[in-house]
């Protein structure tokens, strides 16, 4: 962010102000996302601070943009092919501000199998099914969601083309209700 200062005590952030003053200069997604059918089932992590949550979904993706989409299409989640990168997990805040719970990283080391891209039309939708996340949610962190949570992901949308290049596309998916499973029996 590049910051000038106009008079002595105020300085004035372009970076911050241009999307907010010219509307078109926000990024807009290309594809919105709905988390659909997400069930919880504990996962064993080996670390008794560190719980985690095996989360499968459904994923309703809607082309949001003027133009074509490439996007990954259904498959299993045992089948090894990549198609869903959850990169963020949020949680919503009383205020109605949204709290990361974990991020992740993505890294290809040439080994990835991707699937064919399919092609999404303008307006178009499809459902993309058997996706799994893996919620890992130090004790601190699990308390903000076992009695029942709004949360969305961060997803990164893997596909690769015709001529080999892996089209990867990132949106934010709505807010979903997610529980944790025996919240109240782990008490």
């Amino acid at each position: 962010m590049t910051c000038w200062t106009l008079f002595a005590d105020t300085c004035f952030c372009i970076a911050a102000s241009l999307p907010t003053m010219f509307p078109a200069l926000a990024k807009a997604q290309t594809v919105r996302a709905e988390v659909r059918h997400a069930a919880t089932a504990p996962y064993t992590t080996g670390d008794p601070e560190v719980p985690g949550y095996r989360v499968e979904f459904s994923l309703r993706v809607v082309n949001a943009s003027d133009a074509p989409v490439s996007l990954p299409a259904s498959g299993t989640p045992d089948d090894g092919i990549a198609r869903i990168f959850v990169a963020s997990e949020q949680r919503k805040q009383p205020d109605g501000s949204w709290a990361y719970l974990s991020q992740s990283s993505f890294y290809d080391s040439g080994n990835i199998k991707y699937g064919a891209c399919t092609t999404l039309k303008p307006g178009e939708a499809t459902d993309i099914n058997g996706l799994v996340d893996l919620l890992l949610l130090p004790k601190d962190r699990r308390v903000s969601v076992e009695d029942g949570a709004t949360m969305r992901f961060g997803l990164w949308l893997l596909c690769r083309q015709p001529d080999g290049k892996v089209m990867t596309t990132s949106t934010m998916t709505e807010g979903f209700d997610l529980r944790l499973p025996d919240a109240k029996a782990k008490k």
